[in-house]
């Protein structure tokens, strides 16, 4: 408490004193004079502690994260070529991370009796919330909070700013800011490592005469030695023969296209938080172009959304995750409309979170055409009511509240969560295959000679993946 607060809350003390001498019942007036400055105090201190206050954030990921007893890797952020400006920050969906939160005072006070609310969106709803005191901060002072928490969503967030709170020192009155401290981060959805997928084989793309020659494994023949040319592909003994310089030409391999196509429909969403048709469609897909990627085949992402844009030409593998990352299915166009963007040539995968027969006749003509097709049928009842999450997230707060209770009995009640196990919360119009009349389909595209899978909510997707590996293994 500064020198000058102090000597006006002992002057507001001795002028009640003297004038309730004048009374009878003096010493009522001095202790309403004690209530009153203590509730002015209450009322002023509060905003006082919260001023002067700045935060800084750091992350750091521990190797295995079943292991906390290893010190994590500091992240140090990126900041991108020709700007300014610090790039988001990238993590892994299941991955573990440690959250540094320093608080600093910056004014010369010391700051008594802080909260520190933070939220980290990405985590899961129990571990989402953290909460810190802060006993006192010295003047010039830093406090570093820590907390351990899982990636457990992908996405692109915008984290909120950290909130500190006061209610010193009679928790009479509260008062709260927010630390300004923006922060953005891209979460990659989690993928697996199949051992192997069906794909066209090189041997049966049609190689061009300009594509023949350029590095490869096969010696396609020999030619005089250029400037430029590597010395390593010198043939020596045409070489000698010739009596100049003769260099390899190799027979440049193409490998064959791979095409993943995605239905970002807004009503082909199902299940609650990380256990939608959306999630498992992507997780699905990030493990094949992983698997295409890493055995040189080029990927192109096949969607159509609003708020994304889906180039023709092919990716590479950190551009994909980047892609997938940032998916949405905010998008009213079916994926028949995207079938005759599909190259001729090229394997089709395609996870299908909502098989309808419109779709599945496609699937059926590009097969026809004698295009390679692989892919996945969802069992769209069995996620259940999509619930996004801002709602899930809402529906849990209202759920933790206490109850309050008043002189005519509960003032409010918490809402119970509603959810849906029948196909009941269908949209009127819209259709979609189950049950029997889908396993017929299943049977007619896997006697057309594409390769198909099931999954359902519970579905482990390495299991689904593993089908198309011992199909192909046959």
């Amino acid at each position: 408490m500064k020198t000058s607060r102090a000597r006006t809350i002992l002057i507001l003390i001795f002028v009640t004193y003297l004038f309730a001498n004048q009374t009878a019942v003096g010493w009522l007036y001095v202790i309403d004079g004690l209530l009153i400055a203590l509730y002015i105090i209450s009322y002023f201190w509060p905003r006082r502690m919260v001023k002067h206050l700045t935060a800084r954030r750091s992350f750091a990921v521990f190797a295995n994260s079943e292991d906390s007893e290893v010190e994590p890797t500091p992240v140090a952020p990126a900041v991108a070529k020709w700007q300014d400006e610090a790039v988001p920050l990238t993590f892994n969906e299941g991955e573990k991370l440690r959250v540094r939160l320093e608080v600093e005072n910056l004014s010369r006070s010391t700051k008594y009796f802080l909260e520190v609310w933070e939220r980290f969106l990405p985590a899961n709803l129990a571990e989402r919330r953290q909460k810190f005191f802060i006993t006192y901060l010295k003047g010039r002072d830093a406090v570093r909070l820590e907390y351990d928490l899982v990636c457990d969503r992908r996405g692109l967030y915008q984290l909120p700013v950290p909130r500190i709170e006061s209610a010193a020192p009679f928790g009479l009155f509260r008062r709260r800011r927010d630390l300004a401290l923006a922060q953005t981060i891209v979460v990659y959805p989690q993928y697996f490592e199949p051992k192997q997928f069906p794909l066209r084989r090189p041997e049966n793309v049609t190689f061009t005469a300009e594509a023949r020659v350029g590095p490869g494994t096969d010696i396609y023949g020999t030619r005089e030695y250029r400037q430029g040319d590597s010395l390593r592909h010198i043939h020596w003994p045409s070489s000698a023969r010739a009596q100049k310089l003769i260099v390899k030409e190799f027979e440049q391999v193409i490998s064959s296209p791979i095409t993943i196509l995605l239905d970002l429909q807004r009503d082909s969403l199902a299940g609650v938080g990380k256990h939608t048709t959306l999630e498992y469609s992507l997780k699905l897909a990030a493990s094949v172009a992983f698997y295409a990627t890493r055995a040189g085949h080029p990927v192109h992402l096949l969607a159509r959304s609003p708020s994304l844009s889906f180039g023709q030409s092919a990716l590479p593998w950190p551009e994909i995750l980047d892609l997938l990352a940032r998916v949405q299915a905010d998008g009213d166009a079916p994926i028949t409309d995207l079938i005759d963007e599909i190259p001729p040539n090229a394997t089709l995968f395609v996870p299908l979170p909502r098989p309808d027969a419109p779709t599945l006749e496609s699937l059926l003509e590009l097969r026809r055409r004698r295009m390679l097709v692989t892919a996945v049928l969802f069992d769209f009842a069995s996620f259940g009511p999509y619930i996004s999450p801002e709602t899930e997230e809402a529906q849990a707060d209202r759920a933790a509240k206490p109850l309050r209770f008043g002189l005519l009995g509960p003032l409010w009640l918490p809402k119970a969560i509603k959810t849906q196990s029948s196909p009941s919360f269908i949209k009127a119009g819209q259709t979609f295959l189950a049950g029997e009349a889908l396993q017929e389909w299943e049977g007619l595209l896997q006697r057309e000679g594409i390769m198909t899978a099931w999954c359902a909510r519970h579905s482990q997707l390495e299991a689904v993946l593993e089908s198309f590996t011992s199909r192909v293994a046959r």
